[in-house]
């Protein structure tokens, strides 16, 4: 039986297992300027490059038809369905799915050139990649995303370098947790407390009258990347 579509870019887009902290959730970490990434832009089907396409610069257009497209084709491998006949949908929270395959969970981050997805059978995952960077406007947006108690832990680093990585840790964090719970930003971030460091931590978030249990935890994966993973327990 001839390969189908996209088995040569599945195989070629190796597992980050080295970062994985959990046997149960595999991540991969991708540069999506890599042509094996750009390559994985083809299996998109019409309508989702048409949404592609509405982004303003080519650039980013390049870089978001390659996550996406390499999204479909680790979906694909992972349930043995070829990456251009995947049904992938969108819950009413805006969480994205598969109708058929809905014991299988996925979540997908992008951040300038790098992208990080996860895959699990175990339950609802969330994940969040951001690539460090400097800017005076941290320190006002973590007025604004942190608790009380992570800005002074922000604070307290002394170092220019180590506020920045503290706060991108803290932000990754908080995203990983509401993508894993699928309210996205319904919950004020400032509403529950993830910390600004590295440990793992067992949150609970609570809204609307619903509550979702998580184990998060902050991942190595690159010097100038802080990245975060949070899955329901």
């Amino acid at each position: 039986m001839p390969a189908e579509p996209g088995d040569h870019l599945a195989t070629a887009l190796t597992p980050a297992r080295r970062a994985a902290p959990r046997q149960d959730v595999t991540l991969w970490l991708l540069g999506l300027d890599d042509p094996v990434c750009r390559a994985c832009a083809t299996v998109l089907s019409d309508a989702e490059r048409e949404r592609v396409g509405r982004m303003a610069f080519d650039r980013d257009r390049r870089r978001m038809a390659a996550a996406r497209g390499a999204l479909k084709v680790l979906l694909g491998a992972w349930v043995g369905q070829s990456p251009e006949r995947l049904r992938l949908s969108v819950r009413d929270s805006g969480k994205p799915w598969m109708p058929d395959h809905p014991g299988v969970f996925f979540n997908l981050s992008h951040s300038q050139n790098s992208a990080l997805i996860a895959v699990t059978a175990t339950g609802e995952v969330g994940v969040d990649l951001e690539v460090l960077r400097q800017g005076p406007d941290l320190l006002e947006l973590a007025g604004r995303v942190l608790t009380p108690r992570e800005q002074a832990e922000l604070l307290s680093d002394k170092d220019v370098a180590g506020r920045d990585r503290r706060f991108f840790q803290g932000w990754t964090r908080k995203e990983a947790c509401l993508k894993a719970a699928g309210w996205g930003l319904a919950l004020d971030p400032q509403e529950f407390e993830v910390g600004t460091g590295e440990d793992f931590r067992r949150i609970r978030l609570a809204h609307a009258g619903q509550h979702s249990d998580l184990d998060l935890m902050s991942l190595s994966l690159a010097p100038q990347v802080a990245a975060a993973l949070a899955i329901q327990r």
